[in-house]
């Protein structure tokens, strides 16, 4: 074979390879770069120079020092390959990866050399793959390592030197691995190496200090490497720094205790959970011991036991991802505590719920608190109620003496009609109807003035509401003959305590009433409809609005523009007290010339939220 078909077959297995190459004669500083070499550097091979200038103008200043390090190096013998990786500009701009490799080709007769050559990779790729796993190494702070069975060498990633807190590149061993652990943890760190030399893998964590006695937390992972012949002859594994992440686990427990708040994790299929020291705490279960699910369950007051089971039923059926749940817990020496629990929901690949986790609190003090507030304000309301039938007191007598009078009247003549069946019975109907008139008005009253335990909301009719409202305030509009009329749109509900919405609507018309007293033209209209995603409820009477200076104050308690035992002032206040506990809005609306003041209630949904099991 010729020297030419040498050349040909080099130049082939170079350019297959995706080589480039260099010959650089040393005494001239020439330099005969081939055509792949300028490639990688995005030059043109007919105008670039073969110089050395053009190679070093190109290397990145960083790393232009080690670069000539290495070759003197080789130069002096210390080394046998010339090897350097390094970053040269592309004519773009850019920087390359070159892994640059030569050795000295030829010498005089006195043994200087006077021709070094060699090769140019581009690895660019691999490069920075090779930072971006050390970066991700470095962010997630997990470092590798690497034993070696036979002589107990180890190799270790930058991130584990770094853990560690020593230089890269310092020969490590099984024994000076082993020496950053405390006494008590190096008895287990050596049981878990042997063990994986023997064939079974290890994944635990550690109490660690680094050379400045550092102390930290280590996750250690290590996989024994077999050979051919099944004999494990090193161990592959990994090295992580989780200090943080134990330290906010040790201060989670802490507030956790402190704040009565815990945490679980509940497998559904297997009912196996996972109970953090404050829902121990919370539950009354010392803080080393695991209960079951079915001992957390016999925690819980009786009447609510049912309850978690129930969730995880409405989960598989609603595919929820969320929950809520409050429930009563029973503490051995007799107390009661009230728990909030809140958390999400997982499935696994066919929809069936898999895991369950969450967060309970303790509401106790929340709970009672809000129970008393809830007394006091029933017992407010009861009040105003009471209030309001002083004012209409005299009115609601009148309207009762009006038909017991024409009872008495009526009476009077059925003996001497007892022979004149038609007039008996007209009589008779008479005296009937004004009986029925009694009935309903003491019916209002009662519903009216009556108290209960607690609010019940629910779907309620508006006009309904609103027109028992009128009955109670009937005869008031009477004394004062002031017309008073409903605009109710067909089918109008909101989600509400019917008792608590009449006590609004009596005080709005009293108001009303009152404030039209004296006028020429007296009427109030109680006016209500749908708009958007609200139900509007408005009261509007014949005045001529709310005087400005006035605005501010007209919802405070005890504020009234009445005379001197015609008013209490607690009205309104009272109204806009109950509406804020309905979520409602109370407020003055002025785009009509008239007194117009108005309620703003949500409508009803009766759709259930999505991924909400409000139980």
């Amino acid at each position: 074979m010729s020297d030419s078909d040498d050349l040909k077959r080099s130049e082939y297995i170079l350019s297959g390879a995706g080589l480039g190459s260099w010959d650089w004669w040393m005494e001239t500083d020439e330099v005969k770069f081939d055509r792949r070499w300028c490639e990688m550097l995005g030059l043109k091979f007919e105008e670039t120079p073969h110089l050395l200038s053009t190679w070093q103008s190109r290397v990145h200043p960083d790393d232009l020092a080690k670069t000539f390090e290495d070759i003197k190096s080789h130069l002096d013998g210390k080394t046998s390959v010339y090897e350097n990786i390094h970053r040269m500009r592309h004519t773009d701009g850019h920087w390359v990866w070159i892994l640059d490799r030569g050795r000295i080709s030829e010498y005089d007769p006195k043994g200087k050399p006077l021709r070094f050559t060699g090769i140019h990779l581009e690895i660019s790729d691999h490069m920075e793959q090779k930072m971006l796993w050390e970066e991700s190494q470095r962010m997630a702070h997990i470092g590798g390592w690497e034993l070696n069975a036979l002589t107990g060498k180890t190799v270790w990633t930058p991130e584990t030197y770094r853990i560690h807190g020593v230089p890269e590149n310092t020969p490590t061993d099984r024994i000076m691995g082993v020496e950053f652990y405390p006494p008590h943890e190096r008895v287990r760190i050596s049981e878990c190496i042997e063990d994986c030399l023997n064939g079974k893998p290890f994944h635990d964590v550690f109490e660690f200090y680094d050379t400045s006695l550092n102390h930290k937390w280590v996750e250690v992972l290590g996989k024994p490497i077999c050979d051919a012949e099944g004999k494990v002859y090193k161990i592959l594994g990994t090295f992580q720094d989780i200090t943080e992440k134990v330290e906010i686990k040790n201060n989670l427990e802490k507030a956790e205790l402190a704040g009565g708040i815990g945490s679980f994790t509940l497998n559904v299929q297997t009912k196996h959970a996972i109970w953090s020291k404050g829902h121990n705490h919370l539950f009354g279960f010392p803080q080393d011991v695991t209960p079951t699910f079915e001992q957390f369950l016999s925690k819980l007051h009786p009447e609510d036991r049912d309850l978690p089971v129930a969730l995880i039923e409405q989960a598989c059926a609603q595919n929820a991802k969320e929950f809520e749940i409050k429930y009563r817990v029973n503490l051995d020496h007799g107390e009661v505590r009230y728990v909030e629990g809140v958390g999400s929901i997982t499935y696994d690949t066919s929809g069936t719920p898999e895991l369950i986790r969450g967060f309970v609190q303790d509401i106790t003090e929340t709970t009672l608190l809000n129970a008393k507030l809830e007394k006091e304000r029933l017992l407010s309301l009861h009040s105003a109620k009471l209030a309001s039938l002083g004012e209409m007191a005299a009115g609601m007598a009148h309207e009762i003496n009006n038909p017991l009078a024409i009872i008495a009247g009526n009476l009077s003549f059925l003996k001497e009609f007892k022979d004149n069946e038609s007039m008996f019975s007209a009589k008779v109907e008479t005296i009937s109807k004004s009986i029925m008139r009694i009935e309903k008005i003491v019916r209002g009253l009662g519903m009216f003035s009556k108290t209960s335990a607690h609010s019940e909301l629910k779907l309620e009719s508006l006009e309904g509401i609103a027109s028992e409202a009128l009955l109670l305030t009937e005869p008031k509009a009477k004394q004062s003959s002031t017309r008073v009329t409903l605009e109710i749109e067909r089918d109008l509900s909101i989600v509400c305590d019917a008792a608590d919405i009449r006590q609004v609507i009596v005080h709005l018309l009293a108001n009303a009433i009152d404030a039209v007293k004296g006028k020429a033209d007296r009427w109030v209209k109680v006016r209500a409809y749908s708009e958007d995603s609200q139900v509007v409820l408005q009261v509007i009477d014949s005045g001529s609005g709310i005087l400005p200076e006035l605005k501010d104050k007209i919802f405070h308690p005890f504020f009234t523009t009445k005379d001197v035992g015609e008013g209490t002032g607690l009205g309104l206040s009272v109204a806009k007290g109950i509406l804020n506990y309905h979520r409602a809005e109370l407020k003055i609306n002025d785009t009509f010339g008239n007194t117009c003041i108005e309620a703003r209630f949500t409508k009803p949904d009766h759709k259930r939220p999505e991924n909400r099991l409000p139980l």
